[in-house]
């Protein structure tokens, strides 16, 4: 029975693992940018994430932007990220649901843009935000949106205008690692054999006290 006790024991701590490494999710993650080239360019997958119509830049790379909410946007030296063209952007978890904490935002050209952010779950919307952004100072937005498996984000000014809706984006931290149902029920099937293994061990253990 001694060598069954430890067998069970051995099992049922993998079983805590497995179960710990599935239901845990990873620390918290703050995505600065900085380790992307200085040059305009989409970001695409990054740390997990999946970056649709964002590009990155460093604006030290373009003295232009010395005056824009390009540079003013920078939290953590040296690159931020922005919608291209203005347009609508995202953020999705290819593997299941991650969680949104904050960010910093900044319009890049025009003072009193409206930004409107939501935060999905397979397409249907849990959350949403609006916030007005300003040219010179980074605006920090607490978002604290668990379990969401895309964010969008949509610009606009007055309503009208179809120019100049750049935001910058800055210090993004996120919470990655909440599996999908799928990745559950692969667990659970798991454990279901681990049941098996320590039944067909204790038989074991019965016949030879048996004998």
């Amino acid at each position: 029975m001694a060598m069954f006790g430890k067998t069970v024991s051995a099992l049922c701590g993998a079983m805590a693992f497995a179960a710990v490494t599935l239901a845990t999710p990873a620390g918290a993650a703050v995505l600065t940018f900085d380790d992307l080239g200085p040059t305009i360019a989409p970001i695409g997958a990054y740390h997990g994430l999946d970056f649709h119509n964002f590009d990155s830049l460093a604006p030290s790379a373009y003295p232009w932007m010395a005056s824009t909410g390009y540079a003013h946007g920078v939290v953590s030296p040296k690159n931020i990220a922005f919608n291209d063209n203005g347009g609508p952007a995202s953020i999705t978890d290819p593997t299941g649901h991650f969680s949104l904490v904050s960010a910093f935002f900044t319009a890049a050209y025009l003072d009193g843009l409206k930004l409107q952010v939501e935060g999905l779950d397979n397409g249907v919307v849990k959350f949403t935000k609006t916030v007005w952004l300003n040219t010179t100072t980074p605006l920090k937005v607490y978002f604290n949106w668990a379990d969401i498996t895309a964010v969008k984000f949509v610009s606009t000014y007055c309503g009208c205008s179809d120019k100049g809706r750049q935001f910058v984006m800055d210090n993004l931290k996120v919470i990655p690692g909440v599996p999908e149902p799928s990745t559950w029920a692969l667990m659970i099937v798991g454990f279901g054999g681990v049941g098996l293994m320590i039944r067909s061990t204790r038989r074991r253990e019965q016949a030879r006290a048996a004998a």
